[in-house]
Parts: C-alpha cells; structure tokens; sequence
C-alpha cells in the first residue's frame, strides 16, 4: 500500500484519544505509546496511519480496564473518550443540537457525522423498526468494541435507556444493533 492509498486518520482525533487518557494511563502504557511515536504531551502530526491509531485504542483499552476482555474494555474507553468530547466547550453547541432532534435523527447525524469524520469510513445507517437500528461500518482495523461504544454513546444523547450489541462480524466490518426502547 503506498502512502497515497494508506488509511489515515486526522491529528486531532488521535490527540483527542490521547487526551482521555492523559492522567489515567500507566507509566507503562505512556511509554509504549511513546514507542509508537505517540506522546501524551508532545505534539501531533497532522494524521497518522489507521493502524497506529487502532494500536493505541488496543494499548489504552488493555491499561484502564485491564479486568474485561477486549472488545469491552474499547468500548469503555469509547466511553471516556465521548465523556472527554463531551466536555469541551466547542462541543456544547453541537450536543445541545443533537438533544433538540428527535431520537432517530440524533442518531442519524452522529452516524452520518462519524462517517464524515474519516476517508476510510463508509457507514450505512438502517431502521428495523420504529425502535430498532443497525449500524454497518466496513472498517474497524479490529478495535470493534471502540466504534460500538462511540455509537452507542452517540445514540444516548437523548435517552439513558437503550440496548446496543454487536450483531455480527465480517472481517474488519461489522454491524451494531441499537434498541432505543429497550
């Protein structure tokens, strides 16, 4: 693959996941990060290969929630990580947006947002029902549980009460089943 055809993720979104992990990491993971060429402090590139970034989700799940495998432990960094999203003043407005919207296109957006945020992403949003949704995403370069806590916490802005799942897996793709009636 050359550099032209290489998936890459944007700079700010690996320095994003960075930054949810900055003062819970181990000084053990810090440094493996660091043997990647990721600090937590240091400054970032412009984009980094897919495959370091899916690396990092990998190392950082395995230190902050060492005791659940691994699809659980991405999709709770996931988690922190929307938390950290959450939190930022640039991100208010956009969330506070997403709650005027009705459940479905809150969802909509997220996903459709998610798939706007990457070149390599393609993603297809599809009602089952009135409550019920599946999200495929063609790549998720082995870190599933991270894209299935992202949707998942994407699909939460309206309502605490859902039931989300990965339905199935085809080699890097796969699909989620959201309930939001559940």
């Amino acid at each position: 693959m050359t550099d032209r055809t290489m998936k890459m993720v944007d700079g700010d979104s690996v320095g994003q996941l960075l930054d949810t992990g900055r003062s819970r990491l181990s000084q053990t993971c810090v440094m493996r990060l660091e043997r990647l060429g990721l600090r937590i402090d240091g400054a970032r590139a412009p984009s980094y290969p897919v495959a370091l970034w899916a690396q990092a989700v990998t190392i950082m799940a395995e230190d902050l929630f060492p005791l659940v495998d691994a699809t659980e432990a991405q999709r709770r960094l996931a988690h922190l990580r929307m938390a950290e999203f959450e939190r930022r003043p640039s991100s208010k407005l956009l969330l506070f947006g997403s709650k005027l919207l009705g459940q479905r296109r809150a969802l909509e957006r997220f996903v459709h947002g998610l798939g706007r945020a990457t070149s390599y992403l393609q993603l297809e949003l599809t009602a089952l029902d009135q409550n019920r949704y599946e999200v495929w995403i063609n790549d998720t370069t082995g870190v599933p549980g991270f894209f299935w806590g992202m949707i998942e916490t994407g699909a939460r802005y309206k309502s605490q009460r859902l039931v989300t799942r990965i339905k199935n897996q085809h080699g890097s793709a796969c699909t989620f089943e959201i309930d939001l009636a559940a």
